[in-house]
Formats: structure tokens, sequence, C-alpha cells
């Protein structure tokens, strides 16, 4: 049985601050734990453990999987996603993680769309993202009217002033995730974590230091794309200002009695956009 003599200040800990035990391959094992006053670390059985959490509560009394990265992105959306194909292209190791699955959403729950401008195109392409789209989902629009009602102002944007075939897509986010999805799984670079979110970290001169529900990852950048309810926000003490624009929107798929002409159409109310 092998067994390793620590210093006494590490009566209990996780297995991952000590190198010697990744030499060993302590990951396949059941936990282990250091009992004082011996300074030994004995491998214990599950129930063991469970015992000995019970009557002996203590922070760190769990194995948790170290893993270190040059970059971790958390928020596994859109944006996210691509931060996290960008960074493993250009050759960093780089983690994804996510409170939820990495899946695209029923396509009845979930109606956002994006207006993806040829600079947005242009980054999609560089990614290997726009060749996996199922470009019979995205919707071309060569013309885009600003208008508001309350007055003669307009705005009118053509392509072919630009010299170009269009001014972008419009391109629903199931369509969209699914193609970042797919390229992402491609990089040989880049690991996904799905149900893992962020629950506590630290901030040294190494870098970030960062637990998830299983994991402890170290790296030196950490990007994060949580969102309007980031809770990494809230651990980092980020400060938010935010106020209501006492309006409430809808969102809805509608058929059109009329060809839209692959006009993108916004009209400005009284009362909001």
């Amino acid at each position: 049985r092998q067994f390793a003599v620590l210093p006494m200040r590490w009566c209990v800990c996780s297995v991952h601050r000590y190198p010697v035990f990744q030499h060993y391959g302590v990951w396949d094992c059941w936990p282990l734990i250091i009992f004082p006053p011996y300074r030994t670390l004995w491998p214990i059985t599950h129930a063991d453990f469970l015992e000995i959490r019970r009557i002996w509560p203590v922070e760190y009394l769990y194995l948790e999987k170290r893993m270190d990265y040059e970059v971790v992105v958390s928020g596994g959306g859109v944006v996210g996603l691509c931060a996290a194909i960008a960074m493993a292209q250009r050759g960093y190791s780089v983690a994804i993680l996510d409170g939820g699955e990495f899946d695209v959403p029923a396509k009845e729950d979930f109606r956002r769309v994006y207006a993806i401008n040829t600079a947005s195109q242009r980054l999609l392409t560089a990614l290997g993202v726009w060749d996996c789209l199922e470009m019979a989902q995205c919707a071309p629009y060569q013309q885009m009217e600003v208008c508001d009602q309350s007055s003669t102002g307009r705005i009118a944007f053509d392509c072919r002033s630009l010299a170009m075939p269009e001014l972008g897509h419009i391109i629903g986010e199931i369509t969209l995730k699914k193609a970042l999805l797919a390229a992402a799984t491609q990089e040989t670079h880049l690991n996904i974590l799905a149900n893992q979110s962020i629950q506590r970290l630290a901030s040294s001169a190494e870098g970030m230091e960062l637990h998830t529900q299983s994991h402890s990852l170290k790296t030196s950048l950490l990007m994060v794309a949580e969102g309007a309810r980031s809770t990494t926000r809230e651990l980092l003490n980020v400060p938010m200002h935010q106020y209501s624009y006492h309006q409430q929107a809808l969102v809805a798929q509608v058929a059109c009695e009329h060809p839209h002409g692959q006009v993108a159409r916004q009209i400005f109310l009284p009362s909001g956009p």
C-alpha cells in the first residue's frame, strides 16, 4: 500500500494540491484523506469517505480533478463558443464550460434570431463555422430601412451602393449554435465541459484558479460570456448599472402576406422601436 508523508498543516486537503499524486494516477481511484496525527495519506473506501464526511465536514474533503488551461471560457452561448474556437485555433489550450448541456434548444421553444453583418460573416468564415450553417435557414437581406414614424426621418442602406451581394443574413440562434457546436467538436485544443459552472475562484500573479462542481481549473486567462445574469461577474464583484425601459417585448415569427423583398425594416414609434 503506497502512502505519502505530508506536513501537518495539510491534515485534510484536496488531492489536486500535490503533484506527487498525479504520478501515481490517483484520479482513477476512490478519494483519499490524510488522518492526523499520523501525517499519512491512506486510500479509503467510498463508505468510509461518506462516514468521515458526516462526522468531519471540511470544505476540501472531496476529490477534484485538476486541469490546467491557458484559456478558460465560461458560457456556452454564441459569443462563448466563438471565443473558444478562435483561441483554440490559435494554438492555445482552451476549456469552455457551461452550467447546462451543450446542445441546441428545441425549435418551438427558442425564436431568437441574429442579424449577421458582413464583418461577422468574415469572422464565422475564418473560424470554419460559416460552411457548417444550413444555408436554407439563413435569410440574406440586401436593403435596410430605418424610419421614425413621428417625423420624416428615414435612413436606407442598399448593398448595391457598397458593391456587395448582400448586407448580411438573418440567422436563427438554433441554426447558428448548431454550426458552432459542430466546429467546436473538431478542435483538438478545445475541451468542452458541460454541467460545470464556476462556484468559486481566486486570482493570483500566476493566473486564475477556478472551482466548479467537480473540477479545479487553473488558467492564465478567464473569458466570461455568461450573459446578463452572470454569476461569475458577481463572484468577481464587477459593478453593473441597470435600469428599466418600462417596456415589454414580443418575439414571434410571422408569415408575410407579400414578399419582403430581402429588405430589413425597423420603425421607431413614439413609445419605442
